[in-house]
């Protein structure tokens, strides 16, 4: 049986919403991102374990005091979850906090690789509309407010910068490639599309009984996240809306979407 759900994806992948469906069934401890860096820091950050520990960056120079350092960090988790599972979000952008000072951008991420060994279950949820995904995020930051946002919250049309959020799209796309790269070949990989997570406003049946299956746990056939969609319409807040789409779009296009082995969808 996994010993861990790690769940990987980009920001305003419907994580929150899932990490708190799954949580609020008693079989998971929802650590959420793990490497979270804004407080309030949650129970069993790493931020939290290094304070605990008085751990300092020297403290990981090496591979081997970086597989000592990550191999109590898992340890500390599971004696917090215990008895559930340890629930772990871990961002694109976030999979090289744990590694030591010498190692090869593009090899498997070091704390990757220790939770493979380990006994991880991982679940890879992506965007097919990266548009939608890249602009949620900037909306976001503008209202400064992450779920629940309403028509109200804005309160005026905001403008984009276009070569901005044209390369955090291709940043995702990148990492996306990259991180699956490391896992193609993994008999513990689960990948769904954020478009086809929540049907009908549940989560997916489907993910639910392959999550089921997979872990060794029992979940319900129907899970309602108590996390809402945020309502307002993304061509209605944003200015330049066309322009931004555009150049998303348009870089993209020189880095095409992977397609994943059985994966899950509607």
């Amino acid at each position: 049986m996994s010993r861990y759900l790690c769940i990987i994806a980009g920001q305003r992948a419907g994580t929150t919403a899932l990490q708190a469906a799954l949580g609020s069934t008693g079989r998971f401890f929802n650590f959420s991102e793990i490497f979270h860096t804004e407080p309030p820091n949650n129970q069993g950050t790493f931020m939290e374990f290094c304070r605990e520990n008085d751990l300092r960056i020297v403290d990981m120079a090496t591979e081997t005091q970086t597989q000592k350092i990550a191999v109590d960090y898992l340890a500390y988790l599971r004696n917090i979850a215990k008895p559930k599972l340890p629930l772990l979000d871990i961002k694109l952008n976030s999979w090289h906090v744990i590694k030591p000072f010498w190692g090869y951008v593009h090899k498997m991420p070091f704390f990757m690789n220790l939770l493979l060994k380990d006994g991880a279950l991982f679940l890879f949820i992506r965007r097919r509309d990266v548009v939608e995904q890249v602009l949620s995020e900037q909306i976001a930051r503008s209202a400064d407010k992450w779920h629940g946002l309403e028509d109200g919250d804005i309160v005026e049309q905001i403008q984009i910068k276009s070569a901005l959020v044209a390369n955090q799209a291709r940043l995702i796309r990148q990492s996306e490639t990259f991180l699956l790269g490391c896992l193609r070949s993994s008999s513990r990989l689960i990948a769904i599309d954020y478009e086809d997570l929540y049907p009908d406003g549940f989560v997916n049946p489907q993910l639910l009984r392959t999550l089921q299956d997979s872990l060794g746990v029992e979940l319900p056939s129907t899970l309602k996240p108590s996390i809402r969609k945020n309502a307002p319409e993304k061509r209605r807040i944003v200015a330049n809306y066309d322009e931004v789409s555009k150049a998303i779009t348009d870089i993209l296009k020189r880095f095409p979407r992977e397609k994943i082995a059985n994966q899950i969808t509607l």
